[in-house]
């Protein structure tokens, strides 16, 4: 059949199973495609978040998304869990502020106080107003409190104070890498044996989390 005049021939008569090379190349760029893709589908698998509480209003203030949760407030995400009377969801900034009776847990932490702010971008939080946390045999307390590099490193402020089965520390500040296990305690420190056996004080005092060793700078 001749082409009409005016127009472009899309298709061609071929014969059965034989495949043209253009085509044969399409299939393959196709199949290496899905793969491709379904292989970053499951090596990068998108985080699940649960939201949840007795009211949820959506607002854009100054051009900035917000999300207000108001009443039992519980949101589980990045294995962190997080509870409070109320919260405030900066939706592009990926931040939240919870408001009255907080408890975040992570793994086997648990912190409690009055009011904190996450940074999920950032891995940060500051907690204020009788902070308490409970991670692997020790409580700790301060009326302020710092979590960096996604919980691995922890402050107490202000009047803080540790104890553990082996010690109770207190001081000023108290800080802790939970990578080395290794804390850090600055500012009016006093260092106790259970039934208070020895006091030792000092300015500065470095302590391992099993208890073993302490250094500290002596008065």
């Amino acid at each position: 059949m001749g082409q009409i005049p005016g127009t472009t021939r899309l298709f061609e008569k071929r014969s059965p199973g034989i495949v043209g090379p253009g085509l044969l190349l399409l299939l393959i760029l196709l199949i290496l495609l899905t793969t491709a893709c379904t292989a970053w589908a499951q090596q990068s698998p998108r985080p699940s978040t649960r939201m949840d509480a007795d009211r949820l209003i959506d607002r854009v203030i100054d051009g900035r998304h917000l999300t207000y949760l108001l009443g039992n407030v519980y949101i589980d995400r990045d294995s962190l869990t997080a509870r409070s009377d109320s919260a405030i969801y900066y939706r592009d900034e990926e931040t939240y502020e919870f408001m009255g009776h907080v408890r975040l847990t992570r793994d086997e932490a648990v912190l409690t106080c009055r009011r904190a702010f996450y940074d999920r971008n950032k891995g940060t939080g500051d907690f204020f107003g009788g902070v308490r946390i409970v991670d692997e045999g020790g409580i700790g307390t301060g009326a302020f409190g710092e979590s960096r590099l996604g919980g691995q490193l922890v402050r107490l402020m202000q009047d803080a104070l540790l104890v553990t089965p082996d010690y109770s520390v207190l001081a000023d500040t108290i800080a802790r890498d939970r990578r080395t296990g290794v804390s850090e305690a600055f500012g009016h420190v006093k260092i106790m044996e259970p039934e208070a056996k020895n006091l030792v004080t000092g300015d500065h005092a470095i302590f391992h989390a099993d208890g073993e060793t302490a250094e500290v700078d002596v008065n």
